[in-house]
């Protein structure tokens, strides 16, 4: 479950982490993210929702959780659409590096 501000970043690294989340999730892989109800229409949190649909064949959005201080909702994302660019260690940027978002080695 990613807990990161995914509507305050800029255009480039949500671009940038999404892409590389992506491409390290296995092909029948999930991402779980939470995203807050009052900025739910701001348009960084609407390019997310709509990043998330490019990068994923299904998208399900939970019901908003009322008993949550700000009220939050989740995003259910499931199988991963082919990433731009490989997610190898070389490739990565030091986002994906520092949240772990790195493919082992390949033997």
């Amino acid at each position: 479950m990613s807990g990161l501000p995914w509507a305050a970043f800029a255009p480039s690294r949500q671009y940038d982490l999404l892409d590389a989340l992506t491409g390290a999730l296995a092909p029948h892989g999930a991402f779980t993210t939470f995203a807050y109800t009052h900025a739910r229409w701001a348009p960084p949190a609407r390019r997310l929702r709509r990043s998330l649909g490019g990068r994923f064949e299904e998208v399900v959005v939970s019901r908003t959780v009322w008993g949550n201080v700000p009220p939050a909702f989740v995003y259910f994302c499931h199988r991963p659409r082919v990433p731009r660019a490989p997610a190898t260690r070389a490739g990565m940027g030091k986002d994906a590096r520092a949240l772990g978002i790195v493919r082992p080695p390949q033997d």
